[in-house]
């Protein structure tokens, strides 16, 4: 999902580990808490949600309207935003086309016009193998097509890249929608999420129901997670209504008990990537997670409902 491993958890020794636990108790005795940019579609509504990472992906090319059809009602849509070189926002999670697409070259450098005429399904290769989707009109689609087709879908959008203008135009992309209350935005780097919500802030012009919430940049990520082993997580300031963390980081298992109580504490919500087996899915529902991601939303769907009935 949202970033690497490395950056949420850079790799470390027990001493490394320690050593951060500590230098977060100093970071924070002087700290002050600040109230989160917003926590509407963010916000804890007692169950775990489902997130269709980049759509259904198993089933069809990621990150694409087909893939994002086949999610079905009730999930989340996640996905990536790069934008072009004539300034619009779109859904693909490399920076250039080439893994994805049938064409080669940096996203940045292409118009929204070249980048629809290539074939998003081209590579593709199903579960049975073969490339179901080639030649079908699969297109990279525009951030703004995605919410006009499905206008009930709450969206998860991570944007990917530093190019000029590229949170203003999501932002402005989400207004024009109407869809403040049903989206949540990510990144993993800090100084492009710092810029977001500076974004998000001036958009809203001082009314609250059109700020935007944020999940934690990487860096905010780590802060609260050593805070909680030492119990101090009240102590972190949170201008973010999300964590979302891996279950994971080598033999260091991230989600626990604890951080999960942790978080909503803080009011935050926990959304978890990008698990695809029903044991880890099960394992996390009874942690109490608010938000499991898979690039299998069926297998997901049918966890979910053994938890619904039970």
């Amino acid at each position: 999902m949202s970033f690497s491993r490395e950056r949420a958890f850079p790799k470390a020794s027990l001493f490394f580990l320690l050593a951060a636990a500590l230098a977060v108790v100093f970071a924070l005795a002087s700290g002050r808490r600040v109230r989160k940019t917003a926590d509407v579609a963010g916000g804890r509504s007692g169950a775990t949600a489902g997130f269709a990472h980049r759509g259904d992906s198993s089933r069809a090319p990621e990150n694409t309207l087909e893939a994002f059809r086949l999610a079905g009602e009730g999930f989340w849509l996640e996905m990536d935003a790069h934008l072009t070189a004539d300034g619009e926002a779109v859904v693909i999670h490399d920076a250039t086309v080439d893994r994805t697409t049938d064409g080669r070259g940096r996203v940045r450098a292409t118009t929204l016009a070249e980048l629809q005429r290539l074939d998003a399904g081209h590579n593709f290769i199903g579960e049975r193998g073969g490339h179901p989707w080639r030649g079908r009109g699969v297109r990279v689609p525009a951030l703004r097509e995605v919410y006009r087709e499905l206008p009930e879908a709450h969206v998860n959008v991570e944007v990917k890249t530093s190019t000029p203008g590229t949170e203003g135009e999501v932002v402005r992309v989400v207004h024009e929608a109407g869809a403040a209350g049903r989206t949540l935005i990510a990144s993993g780097d800090h100084r492009r999420m710092v810029r977001l919500r500076e974004e998000i802030r001036r958009a809203a012009d001082g009314e609250p129901e059109r700020l935007i919430p944020t999940s934690a940049s990487a860096r905010e990520i780590r802060v609260f997670f050593f805070a909680s082993l030492l119990g101090l997580e009240r102590l972190v300031p949170v201008r973010y209504a999300a964590l979302q963390v891996p279950a994971r980081h080598g033999p260091i298992p991230v989600v626990t008990r604890r951080f999960v109580r942790a978080a909503h504490a803080r009011g935050v919500r926990m959304d978890v990537w990008t698990v695809n087996d029903e044991a880890g899915m099960r394992r996390l529902v009874a942690l109490g997670v608010d938000g499991i991601m898979t690039d299998r939303p069926q297998t997901l769907r049918r966890v979910l409902g053994e938890k619904s009935r039970s």
